[in-house]
């Protein structure tokens, strides 16, 4: 089943089993359907919810593998979006969050620098948790977000240096 936890506006979502007595258990969303769009659709399926919420989504762990269209209602009032433990390879998608200020991708499966390239549309973006990804070891890393999100204040939890 997916269950989910609801505390200071924020809609916590995480992906179960749930099954008979037998042990044999079947997930809530197929096999194939995991963008963002599908595991939130599924959690208001079950629980009848409409898509009011506040401005923190955490999918953690849901095994996400992509983040698809996103309906406008969703889009407006997310602030911070938790993405990680998930299987990402890209963060195609993310524009349409364009009051994005924070996001968490660590552990997931971003390789190439030139699949981060949607956050140049985050103008808001201030932090970013990243950790856990084979990218964050790419040359100029680090140099590329700043380029992406020039409001960057700090990656994995350390405040970047500001120039003077």
């Amino acid at each position: 089943m997916l269950s989910y936890c609801v505390f200071l506006g924020c809609i916590v979502l995480t992906m179960l089993k749930y099954g008979n007595s037998q042990g044999s258990g079947q997930s809530l969303i197929k096999d194939g359907d995991n963008d963002l769009v599908s595991v939130f659709e599924a959690w208001q399926r079950k629980k009848n919810v409409s898509g009011s919420m506040g401005s923190k989504l955490s999918l953690v762990g849901v095994r996400i593998n992509c983040i698809g269209k996103i309906p406008d209602t969703l889009c407006v009032p997310i602030k911070t979006i938790y993405l990680s433990n998930n299987m990402l390879s890209d963060v195609d998608g993310i524009s349409q969050l364009t009051n994005l200020q924070h996001i968490s991708l660590s552990d997931n499966q971003l390789v190439y620098l030139e699949k981060l390239v949607s956050l140049k549309t985050c103008k808001r973006l201030e932090s970013i948790a990243i950790g856990g990804n084979k990218v964050t070891r790419m040359p100029y890393f680090r140099e590329y977000l700043l380029d992406c999100c020039p409001r960057l204040r700090s990656i994995d939890g350390k405040r970047l240096q500001t120039s003077s």
